[in-house]
């Protein structure tokens, strides 16, 4: 179903409904885990916001959730769309009308409000979409321009609390620690000889993918002589680890999953690694994990000599099988 979404995201329809034929074909069922885990967004939402009117009903016939809601849509620390957002919402607010007669011909629910409080139709008036309150049953001049304007700037503040927030530490991961022989020697030599032998058979290491920190590194998922491997030894030996000192889900660490996973040469820096809040830096061994918030300000030391190799995993946590 993925493969769905992703076709969705690209605004593909022909694609999506060719992939979402194969999933039906599979007998395999339609729900709500196939979110996108950081937008909440589902192939619905992809559907309704840009008025893929035929992927949008496909989807319904195959029993798509409906009604699943959307998170807090970040851009450069501000909310650029508020979570809570339904395909109704999103139909709402881009002036889909065919999308909004068909899903409220399918009974979605018009109640449902965003995390500022809108419902859909107050969408709808805020981006002007005056024919869309009417098909959502509501004269456009019975609801109030200047309230929803003041409403809608009072989100805005809101908005960035949330934003703030969400580059605050909590308190449960303020400390650093290191996980001691994660990988064996022999391990760190055989994902090492890989990564090298990659490194020569492709463009090389790439420096554009993290803009704001750029980076040499290279993704795990372009080694497929060793992304696996590596993916289930950190799945099983770091994973439960992080899970039980934080108690996040039931200690297994399936609540948790790689956002990004990649590899990282350093010959100019990468002694160590230095973090702020503690005004020290940290050493650690071959194969030992350095554990630590992405949001703590941190950086590397520099070296005398020769060259580093890490492996850097953004790992985050689902929020829906962590409860």
């Amino acid at each position: 179903m993925q493969s769905v979404t992703r076709c969705a995201a690209c605004c593909d329809e022909d694609q999506a409904l060719d992939a979402l034929s194969e999933v039906l074909a599979e007998s395999a069922p339609l729900s709500s885990a196939w979110r996108e885990r950081e937008s909440g967004y589902t192939a619905l939402h992809y559907a309704a916001q840009y008025g893929m009117l035929r992927l949008a009903a496909a989807l319904l016939d195959a029993g798509a959730p409906m009604n699943g809601q959307t998170k807090d849509l970040f851009l450069q620390n501000v909310v650029v769309q508020a979570g809570g957002q339904t395909p109704l919402h999103l139909a709402a607010r881009f002036g889909e009308e065919e999308v909004v007669k068909l899903l409220m011909s399918r009974r979605a629910d018009v109640s449902a409000t965003d995390v500022d409080g809108f419902a859909a139709v107050e969408i709808a008036r805020l981006h002007h979409r005056n024919s869309v309150c009417e098909i959502l049953g509501v004269s456009p001049c019975l609801l109030d321009k200047e309230d929803l304007d003041n409403r809608a700037a009072k989100a805005v503040e809101a908005g960035k609390i949330r934003a703030a927030q969400q580059l605050e530490v909590p308190a449960n991961l303020r400390q650093v620690y290191t996980l001691k022989a994660v990988w064996s020697p022999l391990e760190c030599d055989y994902v090492l000889g890989a990564v090298k032998a990659a490194v020569k058979t492709s463009s090389g290491w790439t420096t554009e993918r993290h803009a704001a920190y750029a980076t040499t590194d290279m993704p795990c998922s372009l080694i497929p002589e060793i992304d696996a491997w590596v993916r289930e030894s950190l799945a099983e030996r770091v994973l439960p680890e992080l899970a039980r000192r934080h108690g996040w889900g039931d200690g297994s660490g399936s609540c948790l999953y790689f956002r990004d996973l990649f590899f990282v040469q350093y010959s100019v820096q990468g002694g160590g690694t230095y973090v702020e809040a503690d005004e020290c830096a940290y050493q650690i061994m071959q194969g030992d994990c350095f554990v630590h918030s992405g949001k703590l300000r941190h950086g590397g030391q520099p070296v005398t000599r020769g060259e580093r190799y890490i492996i850097v995993g953004f790992v985050d946590l689902d929020e829906e099988s962590h409860g």
